[in-house]
């Protein structure tokens, strides 16, 4: 009888084992994941603040258009530029 109930115990520390060892896996994809999701997140950022800045230094340059007008639009086409890029 003792011989059964080693055998269960054993059994039921390795199922723990695999089940410990299958939710660390999945624990890992799901951070790699979230890493993977902020780095997409801020490289659409920078484009944005990018396109700003550009936009800025020709609105800057040239009468009438004025650097927030400018901005905006950089804004704007930066945004767009990294909307379009997952895209492709």
């Amino acid at each position: 009888m003792a011989g059964l109930v080693q055998i269960g115990s054993q059994l039921d520390k390795q199922a723990a084992d695999v089940f410990g060892g299958a939710a660390g896996l999945e624990a890992t994809r799901n951070r790699e994941r979230e890493m993977a999701d902020a780095a997409e997140d801020a490289s659409a950022m920078s484009m944005a603040g990018s396109g700003a800045g550009v936009g800025a230094m020709i609105g800057s340059a040239v009468p009438g258009v004025g650097t927030v007008a400018g901005a905006a639009a950089g804004a704007i086409t930066g945004w767009l530029g990294s909307k379009l890029h997952k895209l492709f």
